[in-house]
């Protein structure tokens, strides 16, 4: 399994099928661990004058979906057939993103606020300030 550049992030999916590899500036190299085959390269253009800026995939623990950031906003992807399950649009720099165990929340956060996140229907639930 090569990828063209340097590789600043992985993530196995909980099911291992699925190995997200970030060149953490334009692309996310979505590998079938059961064929070690390259399934699909996901266009994750986040800041690109900045360096070691990772995309932070990170997979739901049933693995059905993958969220990583896009810019200013978290983009969820089905996992069955790559397509983008839904977009959260953000107006700060993200710093992490996170499930929760029962799938049922996304956190995400920057320098000064979390915000969390229903995704039964992708509503905004609480913010944190820090």
């Amino acid at each position: 399994m090569e990828h063209p550049n340097k590789v600043f992030c992985n993530v196995m999916s909980p099911d291992r099928k699925h190995l997200a590899v970030g060149n953490g500036r334009d692309a996310i190299q979505m590998w079938d661990w059961q064929t070690k085959t390259k399934a699909k390269t996901i266009d994750g253009s986040t800041f690109p004058l900045l360096t070691r800026n990772v995309i932070l995939p990170v997979f739901t623990s049933d693995s059905r979906l993958m969220a990583y950031r896009k810019e200013l906003n978290v983009v969820l992807l089905n996992m069955e057939d790559y397509s983008v399950e839904h977009l959260i649009e953000w107006d700060k720099a993200i710093n992490s993103i996170i499930f929760s165990p029962n799938d049922r929340l996304l956190a995400m956060n920057s320098d000064i606020v979390t915000d969390v996140y229903d995704l039964n229907d992708y509503s905004f639930v609480q913010n944190y300030k820090t």
